[in-house]
C-alpha cells in the first residue's frame, strides 16, 4: 500500500483508510489500547468483500489529523526548531503507522515538556477513534459512531483549554510559506496591473489560479 508523502499538501489531513481506499483496523490486535474489548475482529462480516465507504469515522480522523498538524508545527520558546522538525518528520514519513499502529506515542514521548500534556490528548484521541474502528468494522454496525464524536469533542476542548495559555511563534518552514504567499499576492497585483501595458508578469502567471497560497507552494 503506498501512503502519503509529508509533501503532498491537504492529504496530511486524510484518513488512511480513505487514502489507500481499504478497511485497515479489523486486520489490527486491540491490544495495545486501554480499556478496550477482546475479540476476533472480522469475524461478523469480512471487510474484504465489502465495497469501501467512507464513514463519519474518516471525518473525525480528518479533525485529529488537524490537532496533529497545530501541535507538531508550533515552535515553543526555547524549544530548538530542529526538535520539532525530526518530530514533523517521524510523523509524516508513515502516516498510517503514526495512527494506526501507534507511532504517535513514541513521537509524542520525544517533544518538550511544554507539548506533553498535549499529546497526550491527542493519543487518547488516537486511541478512541482506532476502537471506534476496529468496533464498527466487525459488524459494520455504526450506532456508536455520535458517542465517539462526543468523546473527541470534549478531547478537542480540553486541548483548547491547554493550548490557551502555551506561548508559541511559528516555525520556520511556516514563516516561508506566509512569505511565499505574500510575494505571490505582491507579484499577482503587480501583473494584474502590467496585463493593460501588453505585459504578461511571471509572477501573474503563477498565482492566476484560485487556490490558497500553501496549494500554489505545493504545486511547484
Amino acid at each position: 500500500m503506498a501512503y502519503t508523502n509529508p509533501s503532498q499538501g491537504s492529504s496530511r489531513f486524510m484518513a488512511v483508510e480513505v487514502e489507500v481506499g481499504e478497511y485497515l483496523f479489523f486486520l489490527e490486535s486491540d491490544e495495545d489500547l486501554e480499556d478496550s474489548e477482546t475479540g476476533a475482529f472480522g469475524s461478523a462480516q469480512d471487510p474484504t468483500e465489502r465495497t469501501f465507504l467512507q464513514n463519519p469515522l474518516h471525518e473525525y480522523e480528518s479533525v485529529w489529523w488537524v490537532a496533529v498538524w497545530f501541535i507538531f508545527y508550533c515552535q515553543p520558546d526555547g524549544v530548538a526548531e530542529e526538535v520539532m522538525e525530526r518530530a514533523r518528520y517521524e510523523v509524516y514519513k508513515n502516516r498510517f503507522a503514526t495512527f494506526a499502529t501507534g507511532r504517535i506515542i513514541q513521537v509524542c514521548a520525544s517533544l518538550p515538556t511544554v507539548l506533553q500534556s498535549l499529546c497526550g490528548v491527542l493519543v487518547k484521541m488516537r486511541n478512541i477513534l482506532v476502537r471506534a474502528y476496529r468496533s464498527f468494522e466487525e459488524t459494520f454496525d455504526a450506532s456508536g459512531m455520535l458517542s465517539v464524536f462526543q468523546k473527541l469533542r470534549k478531547c478537542l476542548c480540553a486541548l483548547e483549554e491547554m493550548s490557551s495559555g502555551l506561548d508559541v511563534k511559528p516555525p520556520a518552514v511556516t514563516r516561508r510559506l506566509q512569505e511565499v504567499e505574500w510575494f505571490d499576492i505582491v507579484g499577482f497585483e503587480e501583473g494584474q496591473s502590467q496585463r493593460g501595458q501588453g505585459a504578461d508578469s511571471m509572477l501573474g502567471k503563477r498565482t492566476r489560479d484560485n487556490s490558497t497560497g500553501v496549494d500554489r507552494v505545493l504545486k511547484r
